[in-house]
């Protein structure tokens, strides 16, 4: 038995040792250049979809940037590393039949760099255009943008296709209609009472129990099994998240809710009696201006030397003169510039964020500081979600020439490698540090009206659609459900709530995206196969 098992290890050995010396040096440096596009692109993910996570925490001004990035460079990655490899799975995998590529080897790793650069290119464009985009529909679209050149439709999973298509479109309604949802609730229980203190602290212990349910309940069903998730019985979910989130309800019911109480109202107290000052002292300031004796309209016209029906007309005629003169003299030049500073205007509109409905919209300062800690800790989850699905699509391209280059296996029968997915968090990280600030910006400040209340209830409800979907390895659009919660909220509270021109190009955004990283994709495939 021993020499048979020596000869087995022998055989293996040798078979590993021959696939290794004759891997062609095509596949070697393919492999090398797709590790540094796989990086690229999970920059681009970062820039254009880690700020989803906590755009609403930033424009509810809970958190800074920095502070933002900190804690979206912790949670993504740890996301990704936990729940990705399921994701990375159905990308590399699920979109058409790998096993085609069977003696191919070189022509699937040419178009793993065709999907890699056409998904990387149009990221950045949307960077750029500070239009949140999904990295899900760029990395599908390039994969079979390269496959459509190298193999037609033959082999595409269309039924996978088509799963992932509808879940584009019903992932932002469901979304928003959990959001929406939470926050009427939330509003009818809290926001909207006279002293909302005492109603919102009742509801803080199932706030942060149903946050923990939705989440815990995420990570363990069918968990990772690099922590011994993998192998539970199904009923193990279910009282492991349940038994957490009723244990982190009564700590908050038992403990935290009367520190919150005593401490609030101190700050209630203080804050009023600051209040009543300020207002003492413009009552003060406003006296001593009416104490003055103000100078008279008519003795100031008079001092002038001329009457207030004078100054009237003089300025009457003055206006009528300069209209006319205005009418006779304008030049075409100058008509031209006018036309063209209108259709610039109207073409691009004034950022409703700064409109006075719009700055109305704010939380009572107690609401703010219950809700606040709320939003920290959905966006945290949130941002654990979006690295579990979609930075793990940034490297699922270089996960197939990773496993050609190691295996010379196609069919992808190797589970995802750790040490990839954490790759390409770091990718994500740097992303978001570097040119996260655009998107964020559009998601957090410009669609909505945002609060620490609608934050907290958007983040929530999208981050129960994206995990539920990454469980059932889907790869919905994180950015997809965040619109969707972000536009489900300003609809509740009115239309006018909402910038529908920013909402329009969002979408044409979104339509463009599958067919431009297709194209880009299939273009680069079809010369490099010529090239290479």
């Amino acid at each position: 038995m021993e020499s048979v098992s020596l000869m087995m290890t022998t055989m293996i050995s040798e078979t590993t040792t021959a696939y290794e010396t004759s891997i062609p040096s095509s596949i070697l440096w393919m492999t090398v250049l797709g590790f540094i596009l796989s990086f690229i692109l999970a920059v681009g993910v970062g820039a254009n979809d880690v700020a989803n996570s906590f755009a609403t925490t930033v424009g509810a001004k809970i958190l800074t940037f920095f502070q933002v990035c900190i804690l979206a460079s912790i949670f993504e990655t740890a996301g990704a590393v936990f729940l990705g490899s399921k994701v990375s799975d159905t990308i590399r995998k699920g979109i058409f039949d790998v096993s085609l590529y069977e003696g191919q080897e070189d022509l699937l790793a040419i178009g793993q760099l065709s999907a890699l650069s056409g998904a990387c290119i149009w990221l950045f464009i949307a960077t750029w255009l500070s239009l949140p985009v999904s990295a899900t529909h760029s990395i599908v679209g390039a994969m079979v943008g390269f496959h459509l050149v190298a193999k037609g439709t033959q082999g595409i999973n269309w039924q996978k296709f088509g799963l992932i298509i509808s879940s584009w479109f019903t992932s932002p309604f469901l979304s928003g209609l959990v959001s929406a949802i939470i926050f009427l609730l939330y509003q009818h229980f809290v926001v909207k009472k006279v002293e909302p203190l005492e109603p919102g602290l009742k509801v803080l212990p199932i706030c942060y129990g149903a946050i923990f349910l939705v989440n815990i309940f995420s990570i363990t069903f069918d968990g990772p099994s690099m922590i011994g998730m993998g192998n539970l019985p199904r009923w193990a979910p279910v009282v492991l998240s349940l038994g957490i989130s009723i244990l982190i309800a009564g700590i908050v019911w038992f403990f935290v809710t009367p520190w919150l109480r005593r401490k609030y109202k101190r700050e209630i107290i203080a804050e009023t009696q600051e209040r009543e000052h300020r207002m003492e002292e413009k009552i003060r300031l406003s006296q001593e201006v009416l104490s003055q004796q103000p100078i008279d309209v008519e003795t100031q016209n008079g001092i002038n030397g001329k009457t207030q029906n004078e100054a009237e007309n003089e300025a009457s005629t003055s206006s009528d003169s300069q209209d006319s003169t205005s009418d006779i003299q304008e030049p075409t030049f100058e008509r031209g510039c006018t036309i063209f500073s209108r259709l610039y205007a109207t073409l691009h509109p004034p950022k409703k964020k700064a409109l006075p409905e719009w700055l109305a919209i704010q939380d009572n300062l107690v609401v703010k500081k219950l809700c606040g800690p709320l939003q920290i800790l959905s966006a945290s989850f949130a941002s654990f979600a979006h690295g579990g699905n979609d930075v793990s699509n940034a490297v699922s391209p270089f996960v197939a020439l990773w496993l050609i280059h190691k295996t010379g296996e196609v069919s992808g029968t190797t589970s995802t490698p750790y040490w990839i997915l954490f790759y390409g968090g770091c990718g994500i990280s740097l992303g978001l540090w570097l040119f996260g600030k655009r998107v964020l910006e559009t998601m957090g400040e410009n669609l909505t009206p945002m609060t620490s209340s609608s934050g907290f209830t958007i983040e929530l409800g999208a981050a129960t659609t994206v995990l539920t979907a990454s469980k059932l390895g889907i790869p919905v659009s994180t950015t997809h459900c965040k619109v969707g919660s972000i536009i489900a909220i300003g609809l509740v509270r009115s239309r006018k709530h909402v910038d529908w021109n920013l909402f329009r190009n969002i979408i044409f955004a979104w339509i463009v995206t599958l067919p431009i990283t297709a194209s880009i994709s299939a273009f680069i495939m079809y010369l490099l196969q010529f090239t290479l």
